[in-house]
């Protein structure tokens, strides 16, 4: 073999170069081989996975860098651009090429339609991402390539490329590819060839050198292993230029024991087939399957052991399949709706305890059974039980240490299905870029579906085995060119790590699992075949400045991100002397007077020291070397923080001057004034109370506008130039009759030094509100790409055919806030036609109708609302509140509480924040509601209840305004006397007489005759309690054949006491008697007119 520094024939066997003292690296490729057993039409087929396996010798390669050159000549040739690089919008591929094509000169490319096509295009959230390989004389030039980003508004955001300059190359038009194929079959010891096929050539560029080669898919057997690789043919000498290891991916945890955690199986019904089991969900495409050992033979083993880990295997990558559907919004592993496989081994380790692969060979598919699994994922995992190391297999002997099954390890099957992931984006050359994403990924989603309880940075903790702990400090100076690519990736995990975690704790600064798997996914597809370590970190900085600008992150999680790389040492940006220093303020605008320091970090030197005013751009000037870049506030009463930056000034092979940023917290605070003004609005109005009001009746105003002051005050970027704006949502008191204008919805905004009203607008209602249904909803929400005010309101009278619904858009243009346009529907029509107004500077433009026959939904939705299915309880009518996109300000709500009644008798009335203020300490509240004409109601449903009155009467006779009800019916019934006490109805019988009373006093009177007898009562009518106070009676009165005798409380007295007794309690010359009395059939009209 030979050194792949100085290319000098080594001895086999030899660990370093006698020529160079370059170490020698060992080539093991590694195997795993799982024999699976899959039901397709009821067919049993035995499957081999192909694994590379121990003994096939892996050939010389034309390539003979050192990895350190490798890594320097990747730097020089990677290029960068961040947003605002070019103003070509890009909305397809065309647009996309025509981008590159406006920077193309800094890139190298002399004609973008001839040395570039589209490869892929991925929508990933908001963001597209397009990739363009590069082509040599129409053949394509292996990863080389350029992947350029646009958001949803079409504007580039990154640029990232690996591309070369060809000027010359050996070309050979008609060359002999099954020469080439004979050829790569020569550079291995072959037993059984299993697939041998050319693919399209391909260029093959190394440092400088680039050869035309024909790439053959081989895939053979070799001592009963199976191998299978991609080998780079030169199709001038046939030599072996590039070799990549078809099924490379696997993760290995080594010897250290560990406590397991405990882990119960989910009891799940799967197919059986023998003792075979297979478990299917088809709506994530899952394939999950009990395998045995082929080479063992064995056949009939029973499957008990194995079905609980094929059912833990098999939930836990449901599990993670929705935690990515959740977080990247991808439907499978490549976005595409690929299935996955994953085979849990009944036998033991075959070599690995997991490992991964996505089917890229057609007959590595048909073995599975069928052409239809090629694009789909494997996944293998192994296990420790019935498991015996071979002769000669010592360093495997840990694994029988396992205590618990791979299959249980969310983070360990995570790990695997992100190689999927990946593969699926780009292929990349250094494995510790991948192993360490993978390894991060595969912790970020144990940690979201064990729902953080396992906050342990480690990887298979639970199987009793754990190497790779990834909360480890860890540095670049660690980085070996002979380490596994395992050991290097833990530098990138561990920056993930201190991102999660806040560096130290910082909880200002901690990134959740969630938003965290979203920044390095989306990453990725930055990402080049030779990006190096330093790349990745640049990829994800520039994708977490993204998310900063687009919310998603906030400054001191972007700069949590910089710091983390900063720490293992992957801080500094590449940049080529020339290239632009800007300073980004708090409210992400170009900053302008600050002072500079630029250090030179190897020579500990001070090479830049001095104050930048008037320009928002300055030149780097500085020779090749790292530096670090502080800055400082020069305003005056500005900010006392230092900001820092690490770059490393290289040799560009295209002298590209790119953007070198740094985000501060520089500037004014216009969050900060618009707090102040907050503060001012609630001072001056109040603050409106959030209580819920209930037993509302018909008759009352009192629902909620009874509140009064601020409800809501939202800040939210209206006019488009990143700052913040204030959005006040005010309560007026007062009642709540068609036309009343109860809301005021107003904005302000920064200007100089002070918030100032730019828009203030009232909104109508049509009907009496406090006494009818209502829903009044206030959000943000972007229309053609402008973030607006939208408030919609629901005003329909329920059991009615009278509809009342509008939409409302508010925007800000050229620093006014105003009403845009309004939808309603035309009220009078009692057809729900709707009438479309425009607005200018607060002046109606065009009014026009739209047909009945149209959706209301569809016109809103091409107007640029979000679509929505969720619809106004009462008419119907679509409501957007709740759309995606849509932010809720505040909602206004009257209801019934019961809807079984057409009556309108008791409302429940509700005012909710969504901004955030506190309403404790409200300014008004609302209010105990009037109760006093709540009796009109009582006494109908008393004198409904009771069927025997027939004549009724009013009389006041206690000092409240509510009157007593004095009633007749039969003759058993007499004289009664109802009230109301606490909201009910009380009655008492008082005599079948004369009824008589002093008015507001608290006395009356009744009398009767019966058969010559006389009976008179007097009654105190007190707290809602009738007493009787002296009852008279005169016997035989009338009759000359008896003796009259008086009586007084049942006491026998004379006549004169008798009379003396009876004025003295109720004078009946002063008292007066009802006006007038009503019918049964009239009665209840005259309450309610009383």
């Amino acid at each position: 073999m030979k050194c792949p520094r100085c290319n000098a024939e080594v001895e086999k066997g030899e660990k370093y170069c006698n020529k160079c003292g370059k170490k020698i690296k060992s080539k093991k490729p590694i195997i795993i081989s799982i024999a699976v057993v899959l039901v397709i039409a009821l067919i049993t087929v035995s499957v081999s996975f192909l694994f590379l396996g121990n003994g096939s010798p892996s050939p010389d390669k034309i390539n003979t860098l050192s990895q350190e050159e490798l890594t320097a000549l990747s730097n020089e040739n990677y290029v960068s651009f961040s947003e605002g690089f070019t103003d070509v919008k890009i909305r397809d591929e065309d647009t996309a090429l025509k981008a590159v094509e406006s920077v193309s000169d800094s890139i190298g490319i002399k004609d973008v339609n001839k040395e570039l096509k589209i490869s892929s295009v991925n929508t990933v959230g908001d963001d597209t991402y397009y990739r363009m390989n590069q082509y040599f004389n129409d053949i394509p030039v292996y990863g080389r390539d350029i992947v350029i980003s646009a958001d949803k508004n079409g504007n580039a955001t990154n640029l990232t490329s690996n591309t070369i300059n060809i000027e010359k190359t050996e070309q050979e038009e008609n060359f002999d590819k099954e020469a080439c194929v004979e050829a790569a079959k020569s550079y291995f010891q072959i037993d059984k060839t299993i697939s041998a096929q050319s693919e399209d050539n391909t260029y093959l560029c190394i440092g400088e050198k680039c050869i035309l080669c024909c790439p053959v898919e081989l895939t053979y057997e070799y001592k009963s292993e199976f191998y299978s690789y991609t080998v780079f043919i030169s199709v001038q000498d046939k030599s072996c230029a590039k070799i990549i290891n078809r099924i490379d991916e696997n993760i290995s945890v080594s010897n250290i024991k560990g406590s397991a955690q405990d882990y119960k199986s989910i009891e799940l019904t799967g197919s059986k087939n023998g003792n075979n089991y297979e478990l299917i969900d088809d709506q994530r495409n899952i394939i999950c399957i009990s395998a045995i050992d082929v080479k063992s033979n064995v056949t009939d083993n029973t499957a008990d052991t194995s079905i609980p880990k094929c059912v833990d295997a098999y939930k836990n990558l449901q599990d993670i399949f929705d935690f990515f559907n959740k977080n990247l919004s991808i439907n499978s592993f490549d976005n595409n709706g690929s299935g996955i496989i994953v085979a849990v081994s009944k036998n033991g380790f075959n070599y690995e305890p997991a490992c991964a692969n996505i089917i890229d060979n057609k007959s590595v598919a048909e073995k599975l059974g069928s052409d239809e699994y090629l694009g789909y994922a494997v996944i293998g995992i192994g296990e420790p039980e019935n498991y015996q190391p071979k002769e000669g297999e010592e360093e495997k002997k840990g694994l029988l240490d396992y205590k618990n099954s791979p299959s249980s390890a969310v983070d360990i099957i995570a790990h695997e299905y992100s190689h999927c992931i990946i593969k699926s984006v780009v292929i990349l050359d250094n494995s510790g870029i991948s192993e360490g994403i993978c390894d991060l990924l595969g912790n970020l989603a144990e940690l979201d579906i064990e729902d953080n309880r396992d906050n342990i940075w480690e990887i298979g903790e639970k199987t009793g085995h754990s190497k790779y702990n990834m909360a480890a400090d860890i540095t670049m100076s660690k980085y070996k060119d002979e380490n596994d690519g395992h050991e290097n990736a833990a530098i990138l995990s561990h920056s993930a790590y201190l991102m999660w975690n806040g560096i130290d704790g910082n909880k200002d600064m901690k990134i959740d699992s969630d938003t965290l798997a979203k920044l390095w996914y989306k990453s990725l597809y930055l990402l080049h075949s030779d990006s190096t370590f330093q790349q990745c970190a640049d990829t994800v900085t520039r994708t977490a400045k993204l998310m900063y600008k687009g919310g998603s992150l906030t400054k001191n999680q972007l700069n949590c991100v910089e710091s983390a790389f900063s720490k293992v040492g992957l801080g500094s940006s590449l940049v080529e002397n020339g290239s632009s220093f800007v300073v980004y303020d708090k409210n992400l605008k170009k900053f302008d007077d600050y002072h500079i320091t630029i250090k030179n970090t190897f020579e500990d030197k001070i090479v830049v020291d001095e104050d930048v005013s008037g320009t928002d751009t300055y030149t780097l000037d500085l020779e090749n070397g790292t530096y670090t870049i502080t800055v400082s506030d020069n305003t005056k009463d500005g900010s006392k923080n230092k900001f820092t930056k690490t770059i490393s000034v290289v040799n560009s092979l295209r002298k590209i001057k790119s953007e070198v940023s740094i985000y501060t917290d520089f500037g004014v605070d216009y969050d900060k004034i618009l707090e102040q003004k907050k503060i001012e609005l609630i001072d001056e109005y109040g603050i409106a109370s959030t209580e819920t009001y209930t037993e509302n009746t018909e008759y009352l105003n009192a629902g909620w506008t009874n509140r009064e002051g601020i409800l809501s005050a939202e800040k939210a970027d209206i006019d488009g130039d990143k700052i913040n704006e204030l959005i006040v949502i005010r309560l007026i008191k007062g009642n709540g009759n068609a036309g009343s204008s109860k809301i005021e919805v107003s904005a302000y905004k920064v200007i100089s030094d002070s918030a100032e009203n730019i828009g203030t607008y009232d909104v109508p209602y049509g009907n009496n509100t406090d006494k009818e249904d209502m829903t009044i909803n206030a959000f943000t929400c972007k229309i053609d790409n402008e973030l607006c005010l939208i408030i919609e309101s629901d005003l329909t009278l329920l059991y009615t055919d009278l509809g009342d619904i509008s939409y409302y858009l508010f925007k800000c243009d050229k620093g006014v806030f105003s009403k845009t346009l309004e939808i309603y529907n035309d009220a009078d029509s009692m057809t729900l036609e709707w009438i479309k107004e425009t607005y200018s500077n607060g002046e109606k433009k065009k009014t026009e109708r739209i047909n009945s026959s149209v959706s209301i939904l569809d016109v809103l939705v091409d107007i640029g609302f979000p679509k929505t299915d969720n619809k106004f309880t009462v008419s119907g009518c679509p409501s957007f509140c709740n759309a995606k996109g849509a932010k809720k300000i505040c909602t206004l709500k009257t209801e019934r509480t019961d809807l079984s009644s057409p009556a309108i008798k008791f409302m429940k009335s509700t005012a909710e924040d969504f901004t955030g203020l506190d309403h404790s300490k409200a300014s008004s509240s609302p209010e105990e509601p009037d109760k006093s004409e709540e009796w009109k109601d009582l006494y109908i449903e008393f004198i409904s209840k009771n069927t025997d009155p027939q004549n009724f009467s009013f009389a006041l006779v206690d000092n409240d305004d509510i009157p007593e009800l004095i009633y007749t019916g039969s003759a058993v019934g007499g004289t009664q006397i109802a009230w109301i006490d606490d909201g009910e109805v009380k009655s008492q019988s008082i005599g079948y007489g004369q009824f008589l009373y002093y008015e507001r006093l608290g006395l009356c009177y009744c009398d009767y005759m019966n058969h010559g007898n006389w009976a008179e009562s007097v009654y105190r009518f007190e707290n809602k309690e009738l007493t009787e106070i002296v009852q008279g009676n005169i016997i035989n009165m009338g009759n000359s054949d008896e003796e009259v005798v008086y009586m007084i409380d049942g006491k026998e007295t004379t006549e004169s006491e008798y009379n003396n007794v009876m004025l003295q309690s109720f004078d009946k010359s002063s008292a007066k008697m009802p006006d007038e009395s009503y019918s049964r059939d009239d009665i209840n009209d005259v309450i309610r007119n009383y």
